[in-house]
Protein backbone atom coordinates (compact mmCIF):
# COMPACT_ATOMS: atom_id res chain seq x y z
CA UNK A 1 0.00 0.00 0.00
CA UNK A 2 1.57 3.39 -0.78
CA UNK A 3 2.36 5.14 2.45
CA UNK A 4 1.04 8.66 0.11
CA UNK A 5 -2.10 9.86 0.66
CA UNK A 6 -12.54 18.26 -7.73
CA UNK A 7 -15.37 18.84 -7.00
CA UNK A 8 -17.35 15.95 -6.82
CA UNK A 9 -15.83 13.48 -9.28
CA UNK A 10 -17.88 12.63 -12.13
CA UNK A 11 -18.47 10.19 -14.62
CA UNK A 12 -16.26 12.43 -16.80
CA UNK A 13 -13.42 13.73 -14.59
CA UNK A 14 -11.57 16.40 -15.90
CA UNK A 15 -8.12 15.13 -16.89
CA UNK A 16 -6.21 18.13 -17.98
CA UNK A 17 -3.27 19.52 -16.25
CA UNK A 18 0.33 19.12 -15.37
CA UNK A 19 2.01 18.07 -11.82
CA UNK A 20 4.19 20.35 -10.61
CA UNK A 21 7.21 18.40 -8.67
CA UNK A 22 8.54 14.87 -9.05
CA UNK A 23 6.06 12.46 -7.52
CA UNK A 24 8.91 9.71 -7.70
CA UNK A 25 10.78 11.86 -4.99
CA UNK A 26 7.49 12.81 -2.92
CA UNK A 27 7.18 8.50 -2.94
CA UNK A 28 10.01 8.04 -2.24
CA UNK A 29 10.48 10.19 1.02
CA UNK A 30 7.38 8.81 2.52
CA UNK A 31 8.81 5.09 1.91
CA UNK A 32 12.19 6.14 3.76
CA UNK A 33 9.93 7.06 6.76
CA UNK A 34 10.22 4.48 9.84
CA UNK A 35 7.04 4.05 11.33
CA UNK A 36 5.06 1.54 14.32
CA UNK A 37 1.55 0.17 13.40
CA UNK A 38 -0.57 1.31 16.71
CA UNK A 39 -3.34 0.29 15.53
CA UNK A 40 -4.72 -2.43 13.37
CA UNK A 41 -8.20 -3.84 12.82
CA UNK A 42 -9.56 -6.65 10.47
CA UNK A 43 -11.69 -5.69 7.62
CA UNK A 44 -15.38 -6.41 7.25
CA UNK A 45 -15.53 -7.49 3.52
CA UNK A 46 -18.87 -9.18 3.81
CA UNK A 47 -21.64 -7.53 1.80
CA UNK A 48 -24.41 -8.18 4.16
CA UNK A 49 -22.81 -7.48 7.49
CA UNK A 50 -21.54 -4.23 5.53
CA UNK A 51 -24.86 -3.42 4.16
CA UNK A 52 -26.39 -3.61 7.78
CA UNK A 53 -23.40 -1.53 9.05
CA UNK A 54 -24.13 0.84 6.34
CA UNK A 55 -27.82 0.25 7.21
CA UNK A 56 -27.33 1.75 10.78
CA UNK A 57 -24.56 4.77 10.24
CA UNK A 58 -22.22 2.82 11.26
CA UNK A 59 -18.91 5.04 10.67
CA UNK A 60 -15.33 5.16 12.11
CA UNK A 61 -15.06 8.65 11.04
CA UNK A 62 -15.37 11.58 12.95
CA UNK A 63 -18.14 14.36 12.55
CA UNK A 64 -16.13 16.66 10.29
CA UNK A 65 -14.78 13.55 8.74
CA UNK A 66 -18.11 12.65 7.37
CA UNK A 67 -18.88 15.94 6.43
CA UNK A 68 -16.40 15.39 3.81
CA UNK A 69 -17.90 12.52 2.29
CA UNK A 70 -20.08 13.02 -0.84
CA UNK A 71 -21.61 9.80 -2.30
CA UNK A 72 -24.92 9.59 -3.61
CA UNK A 73 -26.84 7.45 -6.34
CA UNK A 74 -28.51 8.84 -9.17
CA UNK A 75 -30.77 6.60 -11.68
CA UNK A 76 -31.84 8.53 -15.13
CA UNK A 77 -34.43 7.05 -17.30
CA UNK A 78 -34.10 6.80 -21.32
CA UNK A 79 -36.35 9.31 -22.06
CA UNK A 80 -36.29 8.16 -25.63
CA UNK A 81 -38.56 4.97 -24.56
CA UNK A 82 -42.15 5.54 -24.40
CA UNK A 83 -43.44 3.11 -21.82
CA UNK A 84 -40.13 3.56 -19.67
CA UNK A 85 -41.45 2.54 -15.61
CA UNK A 86 -40.31 4.00 -12.59
CA UNK A 87 -37.43 3.06 -10.14
CA UNK A 88 -36.72 3.91 -7.23
CA UNK A 89 -32.85 4.38 -6.02
CA UNK A 90 -31.83 4.69 -2.61
CA UNK A 91 -28.23 4.97 -0.76
CA UNK A 92 -26.75 3.58 2.40
CA UNK A 93 -23.00 4.01 3.53
CA UNK A 94 -20.70 2.49 6.12
CA UNK A 95 -16.80 3.52 6.99
CA UNK A 96 -13.95 1.30 8.37
CA UNK A 97 -10.56 2.35 10.20
CA UNK A 98 -8.16 -0.34 9.08
CA UNK A 99 -4.77 0.95 10.31
CA UNK A 100 -2.75 3.29 11.82
CA UNK A 101 0.81 4.28 11.70
CA UNK A 102 2.52 6.79 13.74
CA UNK A 103 5.74 7.41 12.08
CA UNK A 104 9.06 8.76 14.28
CA UNK A 105 8.79 12.05 13.72
CA UNK A 106 5.20 12.10 15.45
CA UNK A 107 2.90 12.44 12.57
CA UNK A 108 0.09 10.01 12.28
CA UNK A 109 -1.47 8.11 8.92
CA UNK A 110 -4.74 6.14 9.08
CA UNK A 111 -6.32 3.75 6.60
CA UNK A 112 -9.94 4.27 5.59
CA UNK A 113 -12.61 1.86 3.28
CA UNK A 114 -15.78 3.43 2.68
CA UNK A 115 -18.55 1.34 1.31
CA UNK A 116 -21.43 2.91 -0.63
CA UNK A 117 -24.07 0.69 -1.53
CA UNK A 118 -27.40 1.96 -3.99
CA UNK A 119 -30.01 -0.28 -4.36
CA UNK A 120 -32.96 0.45 -7.33
CA UNK A 121 -36.33 -1.12 -7.90
CA UNK A 122 -39.73 -0.53 -8.93
CA UNK A 123 -42.34 1.35 -6.32
CA UNK A 124 -44.57 -1.73 -6.90
CA UNK A 125 -41.89 -4.17 -5.88
CA UNK A 126 -41.94 -6.30 -2.32
CA UNK A 127 -38.22 -5.73 -1.66
CA UNK A 128 -38.24 -7.54 1.78
CA UNK A 129 -40.23 -9.98 4.02
CA UNK A 130 -38.58 -8.06 6.51
CA UNK A 131 -40.91 -5.29 8.68
CA UNK A 132 -41.10 -1.96 7.33
CA UNK A 133 -41.37 -0.17 10.73
CA UNK A 134 -38.53 2.58 10.76
CA UNK A 135 -38.74 3.27 7.14
CA UNK A 136 -36.27 1.88 4.28
CA UNK A 137 -33.68 1.73 6.83
CA UNK A 138 -35.21 -1.87 8.10
CA UNK A 139 -36.63 -2.70 5.37
CA UNK A 140 -33.99 -3.89 2.76
CA UNK A 141 -31.89 -7.09 3.20
CA UNK A 142 -28.84 -7.16 0.59
CA UNK A 143 -29.25 -10.81 0.23
CA UNK A 144 -32.98 -10.59 -0.66
CA UNK A 145 -33.86 -7.68 -2.18
CA UNK A 146 -35.21 -7.09 -5.63
CA UNK A 147 -33.88 -4.94 -8.59
CA UNK A 148 -30.30 -4.18 -8.96
CA UNK A 149 -27.54 -3.00 -6.03
CA UNK A 150 -24.28 -1.18 -6.89
CA UNK A 151 -21.52 -1.48 -4.50
CA UNK A 152 -18.64 0.23 -4.11
CA UNK A 153 -15.27 0.54 -1.52
CA UNK A 154 -12.79 2.94 -1.71
CA UNK A 155 -9.31 2.46 -0.06
CA UNK A 156 -7.27 5.18 1.11
CA UNK A 157 -4.94 7.07 3.66
CA UNK A 158 -4.67 10.33 5.75
CA UNK A 159 -1.38 11.75 5.63
CA UNK A 160 0.40 15.20 6.45
CA UNK A 161 2.97 16.36 4.43
CA UNK A 162 5.88 18.42 6.42
CA UNK A 163 3.87 21.38 7.84
CA UNK A 164 1.75 19.16 9.19
CA UNK A 165 -1.11 20.00 6.70
CA UNK A 166 -3.68 16.75 5.93
CA UNK A 167 -3.81 14.91 2.48
CA UNK A 168 -5.87 12.09 0.97
CA UNK A 169 -4.34 9.36 -1.03
CA UNK A 170 -6.55 6.84 -2.70
CA UNK A 171 -4.95 3.60 -2.74
CA UNK A 172 -7.52 1.08 -4.86
CA UNK A 173 -11.44 0.40 -5.32
CA UNK A 174 -13.45 -2.24 -5.52
CA UNK A 175 -17.52 -2.66 -6.02
CA UNK A 176 -19.87 -4.35 -8.66
CA UNK A 177 -23.47 -4.96 -9.25
CA UNK A 178 -25.78 -7.73 -8.36
CA UNK A 179 -29.38 -8.14 -9.70
CA UNK A 180 -31.82 -10.16 -7.80
CA UNK A 181 -34.38 -10.12 -10.19
CA UNK A 182 -33.67 -11.78 -13.35
CA UNK A 183 -35.68 -9.98 -15.89
CA UNK A 184 -33.36 -6.73 -15.62
CA UNK A 185 -30.14 -7.21 -17.75
CA UNK A 186 -27.53 -5.09 -17.06
CA UNK A 187 -24.59 -3.58 -19.66
CA UNK A 188 -22.02 -0.89 -20.17
CA UNK A 189 -20.10 -0.64 -17.28
CA UNK A 190 -17.93 1.98 -16.28
CA UNK A 191 -15.94 2.63 -13.44
CA UNK A 192 -13.33 6.45 -12.88
CA UNK A 193 -11.54 7.00 -10.63
CA UNK A 194 -9.57 10.08 -9.54
CA UNK A 195 -7.65 12.34 -7.06
CA UNK A 196 -7.92 15.52 -7.64
CA UNK A 197 -6.97 19.31 -6.08
CA UNK A 198 -4.31 21.19 -4.10
CA UNK A 199 -0.98 18.95 -2.90
CA UNK A 200 1.94 20.00 -1.69
CA UNK A 201 3.76 17.67 -3.70
CA UNK A 202 1.91 18.83 -7.00
CA UNK A 203 0.80 22.13 -6.62
CA UNK A 204 -3.08 22.27 -8.33
CA UNK A 205 -3.66 18.47 -9.60
CA UNK A 206 -6.27 17.85 -12.10
CA UNK A 207 -4.55 14.81 -13.89
CA UNK A 208 -5.24 12.25 -11.95
CA UNK A 209 -7.89 10.19 -12.97
CA UNK A 210 -8.41 6.53 -14.90
CA UNK A 211 -11.43 5.00 -16.54
CA UNK A 212 -12.14 1.24 -16.46
CA UNK A 213 -14.50 -0.59 -18.33
CA UNK A 214 -15.53 -3.78 -16.41
CA UNK A 215 -15.93 -6.89 -18.07
CA UNK A 216 -17.85 -8.61 -15.52
CA UNK A 217 -19.92 -7.31 -12.92
CA UNK A 218 -17.52 -7.15 -10.34
CA UNK A 219 -14.04 -5.02 -10.43
CA UNK A 220 -11.10 -4.31 -8.45
CA UNK A 221 -8.57 -1.78 -9.32
CA UNK A 222 -5.50 -0.39 -7.89
CA UNK A 223 -4.78 3.98 -8.42
CA UNK A 224 -1.44 4.75 -10.31
CA UNK A 225 1.18 4.90 -7.67
CA UNK A 226 2.84 7.88 -9.15
CA UNK A 227 -0.28 9.78 -8.09
CA UNK A 228 0.04 12.59 -5.15
CA UNK A 229 -1.97 13.14 -2.22
CA UNK A 230 -3.80 16.31 -2.14
CA UNK A 231 -5.21 18.35 0.80
CA UNK A 232 -8.19 16.92 2.52
CA UNK A 233 -9.52 20.65 3.37
CA UNK A 234 -10.12 21.32 -0.45
CA UNK A 235 -9.32 24.92 0.82
CA UNK A 236 -6.68 25.83 -1.63
CA UNK A 237 -8.70 25.55 -4.62
CA UNK A 238 -12.37 27.59 -5.22
CA UNK A 239 -13.77 24.23 -6.52
CA UNK A 240 -12.44 22.00 -3.60
CA UNK A 241 -10.79 18.64 -3.91
CA UNK A 242 -12.12 15.13 -4.48
CA UNK A 243 -10.73 11.88 -3.89
CA UNK A 244 -12.64 8.80 -5.20
CA UNK A 245 -14.87 7.19 -7.58
CA UNK A 246 -17.62 6.88 -9.67
CA UNK A 247 -19.37 3.79 -11.05
CA UNK A 248 -22.34 3.63 -14.11
CA UNK A 249 -24.46 0.70 -15.70
CA UNK A 250 -27.16 0.40 -17.91
CA UNK A 251 -29.79 -1.52 -16.55
CA UNK A 252 -32.69 -2.74 -19.17
CA UNK A 253 -36.14 -5.01 -18.68
CA UNK A 254 -35.86 -7.95 -21.09
CA UNK A 255 -37.70 -8.10 -23.97
CA UNK A 256 -40.54 -10.45 -22.53
CA UNK A 257 -41.27 -7.78 -19.87
CA UNK A 258 -40.89 -4.00 -20.81
CA UNK A 259 -38.09 -2.38 -22.75
CA UNK A 260 -37.68 0.33 -20.37
CA UNK A 261 -33.76 1.24 -19.80
CA UNK A 262 -32.27 2.96 -17.15
CA UNK A 263 -28.59 4.49 -15.91
CA UNK A 264 -27.83 3.92 -12.67
CA UNK A 265 -24.74 6.03 -11.50
CA UNK A 266 -23.18 5.47 -7.95
CA UNK A 267 -20.31 8.05 -6.53
CA UNK A 268 -18.39 7.18 -3.64
CA UNK A 269 -15.91 10.31 -3.17
CA UNK A 270 -14.62 12.41 -0.17
CA UNK A 271 -14.65 15.62 -1.21
CA UNK A 272 -15.49 19.31 -0.43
Amino acid sequence: MKRLVSTILSVGLAVSGLLATDTHAATEQFKEKKYRVVEKNKEVTDLNILFENAKRGKSDLNEKQLQKLASKAELKADDKEPNSLNLNVETFETSQLLETREYEDGSVEKDYAITTFAIANEPTNTLSTVSDEGGSQNRYKWDSTLGVKAYSTVYYSIVSDPRGSKHWDITSVSGGWQIEDNTYILSGMKVVIGQNGWSYWGGIVTAQSVTKYPSSRTYSYTAPSSWVPVVASGSFMPTGSGVGMNSTVTIKRDSAHNTSSWTLSLTNNLGS
